[in-house]
């Protein structure tokens, strides 16, 4: 169990994942997020954008990035 002193959060906001968003840096985020080791991941804002994950792309993206990150 972390102490105060070694408790380690991560927050990050606003991701807006959808049309606009680089596949490439969320894999960048995801690969510098679990060399800190986190204990707790807050994810706060807006983490979608509106219908992002209804399309073919955001939906596969999603998809994707948990298979390889469980």
């Amino acid at each position: 169990m972390p102490t105060p002193d070694t408790f380690r959060l991560l927050h990050f906001s606003d991701s807006h994942r959808g049309r606009q968003f680089r596949e490439e840096l969320w894999e960048h985020f995801v690969s510098k997020a679990l060399t800190l080791r986190p204990h707790v991941i807050l994810m706060t804002g807006d983490c979608v954008d509106t219908l992002a994950l209804d399309t073919p792309r955001g939906e596969a993206g999603s998809r994707q990035t948990r298979a390889r990150h469980q």
